[in-house]
């Protein structure tokens, strides 16, 4: 797959924050719950071709598994 996702920098303003201040507010401030549920789930579709994704704090880009 010749396909890039390129990550950059957090810029945090606007919609950032009130993802932030959600988290905080319903105590999901780990890197898992409904946001990154939701995030994974946008990004398997981006990718298509029935691949599975996860998204992890700790590698430079997501895994996509056939």
């Amino acid at each position: 797959m010749d396909k890039r996702i390129y990550l950059c920098l957090a810029h945090m303003s606007g919609k950032e924050q009130a993802f932030i201040k959600e988290a905080f507010d319903t105590n999901w401030v780990v890197p898992l719950g409904p946001n990154v549920n939701a995030f994974e789930e946008e990004l398997k579709h981006f990718v298509g071709q029935n691949k599975e994704v996860v998204a992890c704090q700790q590698v430079r880009q997501p895994f996509i598994w056939d």
